[in-house]
């Protein structure tokens, strides 16, 4: 009677599951999501909002795919690497997944906790909109389902990101204004009315400042911007890590217990106070004496604006 009930159920299940009319709707779906990734000149747009409830903005990442070659670039807050990395979409777990190479600013995000993992489900896809789902909640050990994220296809080209200066040697160099105070005042207004002032000035890095500051980042992490020191409340003790790219600066605290404050407690200071962990260059006067700052929340709003001046 078991034999009879098994052969039953076995049969049952080989009608109801056709596996080759299965595998062909996952390949007719992800070709499907191929063309849209494909048909974007302007890019598309991811806005990732942060973890930490004292931030009020989002880390836009402005992706670009080449299907053909299976690669993307990428424009944020966050440089990363230069050259094209790898994506794959595929269907490995029953629905779509994309994911991106290791290296990639969705990894180096996942490192610092912005994103719960660089492995993303396809919930939903359309020629302007892509829905996606981090595959886990966080650790490996976590269960699935993490948060969800969208891609917004650029109807006109994104802007954020144009700005090209020299923002290491205006801001460090012993001849430029932005160089010789430690009383600089970062001003600025968040969108709810409200408004803060932190004082700020950069310093460069010899090598053995940057032996011992490599032992403090996990891993030795690189987000690709030139690593600098900020000077915090007017005081050379208050020295934070923090970063300048050709068109952003910003910091992030390691998550790690026991590291020097530099990369721990006056990093949150910073986020706290500024209610973001980036700002981007809006523009630099000829002077360069002012610096016109901004960032972005989950919806592509500026909810930060400000400036940063020379203090004499």
């Amino acid at each position: 009677m078991l034999l009879c009930i098994g052969a039953v159920s076995c049969t049952k299940y080989e009608k109801d599951i056709d596996l080759d009319r299965t595998a062909a709707k996952q390949a007719e779906l992800n070709r499907k999501i191929e063309s849209y990734l494909a048909d974007a000149p302007n890019g598309w747009l991811m806005l990732i909002p942060n973890p930490d409830t004292n931030v009020i903005t989002a880390t836009p990442i402005l992706f670009r795919f080449d299907t053909a070659k299976k690669v993307y670039t990428t424009k944020s807050p966050y440089p990363g690497p230069g050259n094209p990395l790898q994506y794959e979409l595929s269907s490995a777990t029953g629905s779509p997944l994309l994911s991106f190479a290791s290296g990639s600013i969705i990894s180096t995000l996942y490192e610092l906790g912005g994103v719960s993992d660089y492995f993303f489900k396809v919930l939903d896809a359309r020629p302007d909109t892509i829905m996606l789902q981090s595959y886990r909640k966080g650790n490996i050990y976590a269960s699935e389902g993490g948060s969800i994220l969208l891609l917004l296809r650029q109807k006109t080209p994104v802007k954020w990101f144009d700005a090209d200066y020299d923002l290491f040697n205006i801001f460090t160099d012993d001849d430029s204004p932005m160089a010789q105070w430690l009383d600089n005042p970062v001003n600025l207004k968040f969108k709810n009315g409200t408004s803060t002032t932190m004082y700020l000035a950069f310093t460069q890095f010899g090598p053995d400042d940057m032996e011992f500051i490599n032992q403090q980042i996990a891993g030795g992490r690189n987000l690709g911007g030139t690593l600098v020191g900020g000077f915090l409340a007017r005081s050379q003790n208050n020295l934070s890590l923090y970063y300048v790219t050709r068109n952003s600066m910003f910091t992030y605290a390691e998550r790690r217990l026991g590291t020097t404050p530099m990369v721990y407690s006056l990093p949150q200071y910073v986020i706290r106070t500024t209610k973001s962990p980036y700002l981007l260059v809006r523009s630099i006067n000829d002077a360069h004496t002012q610096v016109d700052l901004f960032a972005v929340d989950k919806n592509g709003d500026e909810v930060v604006t400000g400036t940063f001046k020379a203090a004499r």
